[in-house]
Formats: structure tokens, sequence, C-alpha cells
């Protein structure tokens, strides 16, 4: 279990290769704030403006990329923030792969037809817009190395459903799951379906359900296979946790 210390709820949403997580947590005043947990250490990492916090990637570079007031990087070496703003619009950025281009969506549209657009902000500065032709929404939520992105959005008739793209090419996935993440070989990917979090690897799903947990999802999966999410235990509290699998099926 991953639990930020004093914490009344604590989300996982990325793991990289050292085994690094991150992800937010509310304190007991209940506001929300960003950590990074290094070799059994937490670290708070917050908004430099000073308002709430989500982290939600981490690469194998040490960088990080959350959002709160600003949308940003985060470099754990340096430790300064990259404002990274997309077209002036509210920007949620969720993965980044180890050429540290970021994947997330930007809300667009105007007062009556607001809806979410995907992005690939590459590290040059250079963005391109992932949209799933004839859907309203479209939310990138992870990439791999090779530029691999998964991602869930909503129809025009307002259901829910994943997609796997190379940025030019869509594929819409006929498993009945939500994608979350995927790993930097881009062949694995994670999120929740009815029965909770899964793996999928190989052809074979893999139900993750942290025991007596009432809700389990999976956020991130990482090199080695190791998956972090959250579980909602049941008195309906979230708490982190970190999954690894058995030897044997470890990549």
């Amino acid at each position: 279990m991953i639990d930020y210390p004093g914490a009344t709820q604590t989300f996982a949403s990325s793991i990289n290769a050292a085994g690094d997580v991150v992800g937010m947590y509310f304190d007991s005043t209940n506001f929300q704030h960003g950590f990074l947990l290094s070799g059994g250490t937490f670290t708070t990492i917050d908004d430099p403006n000073g308002g709430w916090t989500y982290l939600t990637g981490i690469n194998d570079n040490g960088k990080i990329v959350g959002y709160g007031t600003i949308a940003f990087i985060y470099d754990i070496q340096s430790q300064t923030f990259t404002n990274i703003g997309i077209e002036n619009l509210y920007t949620h950025p969720l993965g980044i792969n180890n050429l540290d281009t970021v994947v997330g969506f930007v809300v667009a549209g105007g007062p009556h037809n607001l809806h979410e657009v995907g992005f690939e902000l590459f590290a040059n500065g250079q963005t391109k817009r992932i949209a799933v032709p004839g859907e309203m929404d479209t939310d990138c939520w992870g990439i791999s190395t090779s530029g691999i992105i998964v991602g869930f959005g909503v129809t025009r008739n307002y259901s829910e459903f994943s997609f796997i793209s190379n940025g030019d090419q869509y594929r819409v996935l006929s498993l009945p799951v939500i994608v979350l993440g995927i790993n930097p070989q881009g062949t694995a990917f994670v999120g929740y379906y009815s029965a909770g979090g899964f793996l999928y690897q190989n052809k074979i799903l893999t139900r993750l359900r942290v025991p007596d947990a009432k809700e389990t999802i999976a956020n991130g999966v990482n090199s080695v296979g190791q998956v972090v999410g959250y579980f909602n235990d049941l008195a309906a509290t979230p708490h982190g946790y970190m999954w690894t699998p058995p030897a044997e099926v470890s990549h």
C-alpha cells in the first residue's frame, strides 16, 4: 500500500524503471498535493504558484508531468518547473515518455460546445492535436518511447471507448476496458474494467484487485511490469498501491 504520511487519501499515478512513483494526496485540511516516492522517501511537489497539484506521469529521465493552476514538467535533478500550457487552453498533461514527449488533453471549444482534445507535445516544443475521428472527446493518457499513444474518449452518444494510436492512425479497442497507461516498450497497457484494474500483455488480460477493496484502478506500468494505481477500501477511502508481477512473467 502507498499512503502519504498523514494523508486522508492517496492516489498513485505513474512509475518509472527505477521504481519511483508519483501521484497526489489530500492532507488533513482536504488540500490536494503532488508527491514523489523514491527509495522509500516521500517528497511533496506542488504547483509553484501555490495551488492544488496532481502529478500524473514520470519517465526514466526523472521528468514528471502534472497540473494545477498551470500545466508543467518538473525536472527532479534540477528541481525546476517548465510551463507547458497548450494554445492558451486549460491543459491536462497525463503521460510522458523517455523522449520527453508529453500527452494529455486540452479543453477546447466555446461555452456551449466544450470538448476534450488530445495532444502530443514534443521535446522541441512542437505540438500535435490527437482526436479520434467522429468522436466527441479524446483523452491521451499514456505514450510509449516509440510514440504509441493510448487513452479513452466519449462518443457523440455519450458512451466511452478506449483507443490506441500512432499519432496518425487510430484503433478503437474491442475490449470493454478503459485504458490509462502503457509501458515504454509499447507492449503492455493498464486501466480498469467492470471486474477491477487490469494489465493487458501478450494478449492476456490479468485482473488486478486489491483484496477486500471495493474498487481497484491501474494507472501506470513501467518497463519491468510493475503497476501502480489506487484502490478504495471498504470505507471508500482511496489508497495507492504497487503490484509487481511474478518473476517468470516479468519483462
